[in-house]
């Protein structure tokens, strides 16, 4: 079932006749939220965003597919929590960039890592989350694009290589997204603030005559 072809009333409907697919954590939100578009009337971007999210919830998940270890990933994502509310890592493959994101406490899935795209919160396409087991687990509602596994496992043999490829590659910081400008930022992928923040080396090389 895809929920993007659906209207908004469509998935409230849904959402009302599978509530008792979702875990009990997840009944919780679901029901504080139909409460509230039964009460105040239609949804706002946000409300309607987990209204979907929901929703993909009460269907059969996609098998998993084994990515690898996610002990490198976690390691960055845990210096960057130190000093940041929601730290994120872009990486691409062909014309496509995915934006990951370690899913908080209140989560699905907590620990597990978000496959997105790169775009506003509301506008975002989840493609799945990587599992705390290191299986990528796809989104059942949209396809995932065909080089997203590989890039993944590149991604989990490699973290800090492949995310500042991304940053060499397209002059912008793997980590925040902003242009690199010094020469030793677009030699290594990220800048020198994104570097102290997720553990890693910057300045040490010099860029490539």
């Amino acid at each position: 079932m895809n929920f993007n072809e659906l209207s908004i009333n469509e998935i409230i409907d849904h959402l009302n006749a599978n509530l008792g697919k979702l875990s009990e954590k997840d009944q919780g939100f679901a029901s504080s939220l139909l409460e509230s578009v039964a009460r105040y009337g239609r949804p706002s971007e946000k409300q309607a965003y987990w209204l979907r999210v929901l929703a993909d919830c009460t269907v059969q998940k996609r098998e998993a597919v084994e990515i690898g270890s996610l002990e490198g990933i976690l390691a960055l994502f845990d210096r960057a929590a130190a000093s940041m509310k929601r730290p994120a890592i872009l990486v691409a493959d062909a014309d496509m960039t995915y934006r990951l994101s370690l899913a908080g406490p209140t989560a699905s899935v907590p620990g597990s890592i978000n496959v997105t795209t790169n775009q506003s919160f509301e506008n975002r396409t989840w493609f799945g989350r990587i599992l705390p087991n290191g299986q990528f687990q796809a989104s059942p509602r949209q396809a995932a694009p065909a080089g997203l596994v590989d890039v993944l496992r590149r991604f989990s043999a490699d973290p800090a290589g492949i995310a500042a490829q991304y940053g060499r590659e397209t002059g912008s910081c793997c980590f925040c997204a902003r242009d690199l400008t010094d020469g030793r930022s677009i030699h290594v992928g990220y800048g020198p603030i994104c570097a102290d923040r997720y553990g890693l080396p910057w300045g040490e090389k010099k860029e490539a005559a």
